[in-house]
């Protein structure tokens, strides 16, 4: 499998698990942003997308990432069956010379090496988060998640639910422009976690990849209901312009299936009330 077909391979693992990259209401920060944890430089381009994924994917709490040669000096012994993430760079190539080309021209090639999680490693102490910012919880919105009594873990990382490993995955809180878009985006996700097969069970069952328009449609019932869970907790005036921008990327699926608004009102209404019991 060459560079391309890695990067591939690891973004659409990374969509099946049902990120939305577009609606993004947090600030991102120290914790969120893959970066080595030997240099403390940032990854940079696709690599943020690829380390991301990785972490979602296997269930990761940081984005520290080191090669094995750089865990060695720090103590740092890589744990057995660890399967290591992808990282790709630019370098240059110079072909053999030939018959014809006895001064080949150097040219670009997409290459790639291994990094590992800090999480993949003994012998190493995992830092703590770095909180600096104060969050104002609302009272109605963790009331609603506490009654949520079979509800998935939450781990840091960017927006998602993973139906393989039945977690969801979020920034601290501190790290959104609002309580009110932290809790509105956590809805989201904890909605399509009551689609798993123990819960309310919209057939996406482990291992399972959605189709675009399965992946369209079970975007559409969690988005509604955290629309009707904002309602409930009295913070939908704070959230609906962002939910209705966000619906509206459905137009035009919605009017080529207008049975697209009935399902998923329905389904969101389903799912609401299994998380409010």
């Amino acid at each position: 499998m060459n560079a391309y077909d890695k990067v591939t391979h690891k973004l659409i693992a990374l969509l099946a698990q049902g990120t939305v990259p577009w609606r993004k209401t947090w600030t991102g920060g120290y914790d969120n942003r893959p970066q080595n944890f030997v240099t403390k430089k940032a990854y940079r381009g696709i690599n943020v997308m690829l380390l991301m994924a990785e972490a979602m994917l296997s269930g990761y709490g940081t984005n520290f990432w080191m090669t094995e040669k750089q865990a060695a000096p720090k103590g740092g012994v890589l744990k057995p069956e660890q399967e290591p993430a992808l990282v790709v760079y630019w370098g240059r190539f110079t072909p053999k010379p030939t018959i014809n080309v006895t001064e080949p021209k150097s040219r670009s090639m997409l290459r790639y090496y291994n990094v590992y999680n800090i999480e993949q490693f003994d012998g190493i102490e995992i830092p703590a988060p770095q909180v600096t910012i104060e969050f104002d919880s609302i009272a109605e919105c963790d009331a609603v998640i506490k009654g949520f009594s079979d509800r998935p873990a939450v781990t840091p990382g960017n927006p998602a639910y993973s139906p393989e490993l039945d977690r969801v995955f979020m920034p601290r809180p501190t790290e959104f422009e609002s309580p009110e878009n932290y809790y509105s985006v956590l809805f989201h996700e904890m909605v399509h976690s009551t689609g798993h097969g123990s819960r309310v069970d919209r057939k996406f069952e482990a291992g399972h990849v959605f189709n675009g328009a399965e992946y369209s449609r079970e975007e559409l019932v969690a988005e509604f209901g955290a629309c009707f869970l904002a309602g409930v907790t009295g913070i939908e005036p704070a959230v609906i312009e962002n939910s209705a921008a966000y619906i509206k990327k459905w137009h035009q699926r919605l009017k080529e299936d207008p049975s697209w608004l009935v399902y998923a009102g329905g389904a969101a209404q389903k799912a609401v009330d299994y998380i409010l019991k």
